[in-house]
């Protein structure tokens, strides 16, 4: 769906596993009261780097206790099927329950959503608990605007579609702060470690990233999960303002090259965007507008898509009159040209000076004018 791809996620779930290279048994005790005798509880998780494992166990009367024997301390997940659905046998579509392999009981009380599940008995488990019931209220508004978006989309109401995105934004902001203060109220937990893996983009993010990273204790930066963060901070090359911004190749539509060193000797902007994205298409006159009044040989725009339709990303080049270079390489989200600037939403874009330096980035509406007037009088 269109409305989640434009703006990455915040962590929902979080991902960071071996979070210490410690041997531990683990005792899941599960109750529910929308089971029955024909219901199973399966585990998965890691039993060694690369590989996984399903234990089982049934219910009975609404209740079901597994011990399991893990490498190291993990996110796990728990999935409650019918003990004849052929769950290995088949992709996992089931909504599946995250829990730590915690040393000790954990105990799992599932609801009749299991998104709903109240997790306790350790440590990390309760601040794992703690932390999902900060985002559980934005994780039901982001569900029923996924529904208004998809009636939106099926009725073709662009309006409705555009204020959705807007909304999401918002939305998605304010969860964000919600994360920030946890984090900030539980720099002791492994779950601020995971929550800052999965959310901060270290290479737009860096020095934040660092700062953040000094902010948690000493007990957490010295696991094993924290020096490994802690390494990767510090070994990431940036795209941040200030840093030279990564060179790449790329073909037009026509199927020419063009190179990012190719424009060193002016300024470019470098744009990311795409032919589905509406807050790009609605972007675009504004950057039409910007390159009317400021190209020359001083300045230029440099466009790269995020499409993989060849045919809708070049009507939409011809519809909104971008008479710039476009690039692409049709790979989507999945795009190498994309996680070399570490784009994780769109529109997005990159103000270079003539010695390929990123002076600017994300400039839009009036900030774009404002820039360049400034950086071309």
């Amino acid at each position: 769906m269109k409305l989640i791809k434009l703006s990455v996620l915040a962590a929902t779930t979080l991902c960071t596993l071996n979070l210490m290279a410690q041997e531990t048994d683990c005792t899941v005790i599960a109750q529910s009261k929308n089971t029955d005798s024909t219901d199973m509880l399966y585990v998965a998780y890691k039993n060694r780097p690369g590989s996984m494992k399903f234990d089982s166990v049934a219910f009975v009367k609404g209740k079901c206790e597994l011990a399991i024997h893990v490498p190291f301390v993990q996110r796990a997940m728990a999935y409650v099927v019918k003990a004849n659905s052929g769950f290995l046998r088949k992709p996992i579509t089931e909504k599946g329950i995250s829990f730590y392999t915690e040393q000790g009981k954990v105990l799992l009380e599932i609801g009749e959503n299991p998104l709903d599940t109240k997790r306790s008995g350790t440590a990390l488990n309760n601040d794992f608990q703690a932390y999902s019931d900060v985002i559980a209220p934005f994780k039901k508004k982001e569900s029923l605007m996924e529904e208004e978006f998809t009636a939106a989309k099926n009725s073709n109401d662009q309006a409705k579609m555009t204020q959705l995105q807007q909304d999401y934004q918002t939305l998605n902001e304010e969860k964000g702060k919600a994360e920030r203060n946890f984090f900030d109220t539980h720099l002791d937990s492994q779950i601020s470690l995971d929550w800052m893996e999965q959310t901060i983009d270290i290479a737009n993010r860096k020095s934040e990233a660092q700062a953040m990273y000094k902010q948690l204790s000493q007990r957490v930066r010295e696991s094993d999960a924290g020096k490994r963060y802690g390494m990767k901070i510090e070994s990431t090359q940036t795209v941040e303002i200030g840093n030279v911004a990564p060179d790449f190749t790329a073909r037009t539509p026509g199927g020419e090259e063009i190179s990012l060193s190719s424009y060193r000797g002016k300024y470019v902007f470098v744009d990311f965007w795409a032919s589905w994205c509406a807050p790009c298409r609605h972007e675009n006159p504004n950057v039409v507008k910007a390159y009317a009044t400021y190209k020359s040989d001083k300045f230029d725009i440099l466009g790269v898509s995020l499409d993989q339709d060849k045919a809708a990303w070049e009507n939409a080049i011809s519809k909104d009159g971008l008479t710039w270079k476009q690039v692409s390489d049709l790979m989507g989200w999945q795009s190498m040209l994309a996680m070399s600037y570490a784009i994780r939403a769109i529109p997005a874009n990159f103000l270079i000076d003539p010695q390929g330096k990123i002076i600017a980035r994300d400039l839009r509406g009036d900030a774009l004018e404002k820039k360049l007037s400034e950086v071309l009088k």
